[in-house]
């Protein structure tokens, strides 16, 4: 009777591993890349347009997208573009810089009119 469980408990145990491998979050890649980039802000992580691929969102020396494979742990550098010419990353990465901007100035109004320093660990702008 023990042998029965432990075997149905290891069975178990292997099946659960096997189910989960290729299941990732945004928050799960989030968290390895934050690891490995210890110096470079992860902001967020987003699917992609292709399976299985993440946008990973980052403010280091200079804010950008790059992409990340976790099945394999591969790290993409460049843009995803369409057949018709466009550029995929570029419009995604002009509205993050956007983002960062309108950030950075909220920021600096609040700095002005409180005098209250901002957390630079939330990112803004270049360089931070």
């Amino acid at each position: 009777m023990i042998r029965r469980c432990l075997k149905l408990s290891f069975i178990s145990a292997v099946f659960m591993c096997v189910s989960c491998a290729g299941n990732y979050s945004p928050h799960m890649v989030q968290q390895e890349l934050s690891k490995i980039f210890g110096n470079t802000q992860i902001i967020r992580v987003e699917e992609s347009e292709i399976k299985g691929l993440y946008e990973v969102y980052y403010n280091g020396t200079y804010p950008g997208i790059i992409y990340y494979y976790p099945e394999k742990r591969l790290i993409v550098f460049g843009e995803i573009w369409t057949l018709n010419g466009e550029s995929i990353t570029g419009k995604k990465l002009a509205r993050f810089l956007d983002e960062l901007t309108e950030k950075y100035v909220q920021e600096e109004r609040i700095y002005l009119q409180t005098g209250k320093k901002r957390n630079s660990r939330q990112g803004g702008g270049r360089g931070r």
